[in-house]
């Protein structure tokens, strides 16, 4: 076995044809206040099999922050041993770097399970440990089967309310942010949560990657009632990232048309997944259920070096 592991210091490009968004170069190196690095693993042909990124968190490697995700990018003829002497020499460059822990977030199961349950089973043998395992949830995407045949009576009642008062589904531009992200703030901050990016780097971001980020809007009589900002990460997968509806609406529970509208663009744009996202609270997870969703896996992969 005739391989190498070498830190990346140019441009590098996608594994697959269809790689993720999060493991882009772009994103990877776009933000000027993390310290990004990557490393790849390289056959004796040159040809790059596999590829990790990290941020510099203090005296840990993260892979990766300001990311939904990190973890490996893998060609698809990657076997496990290979992985297993891409993570030991990945763990001895940490060390050499002066890093003392290495946490690693992985991508969902569902986008990609084969490589999801080879990452899981060779870092079990590298003796990280799994310290959180969240619920995402996440709607099929089949053309033959419309958002209201997957949603639960009550959703339905909502559905129906929604289009006799005369909801609108619409996809919106850059213009529309500041009052869709309005409503997104301030539904997180009813909740009790954090927005993780302020308008301006979600702005700056979609302004940087307009390809990937997608700005959707429920409108009634004019008026901006739910809202969400959904990612792009392959051709088949969209990420619904935000959400958030009017708080004087919230009884007619406009997130479930936005959704319905968002599902109905991903029909149409042929992906496969629409990932909603994980789910920490009991309630969000019951509401998400009766929307139809099913559940995978996303993990949080630690050790000391």
């Amino acid at each position: 076995m005739e391989l190498g592991v070498y830190q990346e210091h140019n441009v590098f490009t996608p594994l697959q044809d269809n790689s993720f968004f999060f493991h882009s170069h772009d994103f990877v190196q776009y933000s000027d206040e993390l310290t990004n690095f990557c490393w790849s693993l390289e056959n004796k042909e040159g040809q790059v099999e596999g590829r990790i990124c990290f941020s510099k968190r203090g005296s840990m490697a993260v892979s990766l922050l300001k990311s939904s995700f990190g973890s490996f990018e893998l060609g698809e003829g990657i076997t496990e041993d290979q992985l297993s002497y891409f993570v030991d020499q990945m763990l001895h460059k940490l060390k050499v770097k002066g890093f003392e822990k290495v946490q690693i977030i992985s991508f969902p199961e569902i986008y990609n399970i084969n490589q999801f349950k080879t990452i899981d089973g060779v870092l079990s043998k590298f003796d990280f440990r799994t310290t959180e395992i969240y619920p995402n949830q996440y709607l099929p995407v089949n053309p033959q089967r419309n958002f209201f045949s997957l949603v639960k009576s009550e959703e339905r009642r909502y559905l129906n309310r929604g289009k006799k008062l005369g909801f609108d589904f619409r996809r919106l531009d850059i213009t529309s942010l500041p009052s869709a992200y309005d409503l997104i703030r301030n539904c997180r901050d009813d909740k009790g949560y954090k927005v993780s990016m302020t308008y301006k780097e979600l702005e700056q971001t979609i302004l940087k990657f307009p390809d990937n980020y997608f700005i959707f809007g429920l409108f009634y009589q004019g008026q901006m009632i739910a809202s969400s900002v959904c990612i792009k990460i392959n051709r088949n997968i969209l990420y619904d990232f935000y959400h958030g509806d009017d708080l004087n609406f919230r009884k007619h529970s406009p997130v479930v048309p936005l959704l319905e509208g968002i599902h109905m663009y991903a029909q149409y744009e042929n992906y496969q997944i629409l990932d909603l996202g994980t789910s920490i609270e009991d309630g969000v997870f019951a509401f998400k259920k009766n929307l139809g969703a099913m559940v995978s896996e996303k993990v949080v992969f630690e050790r000391c070096i």
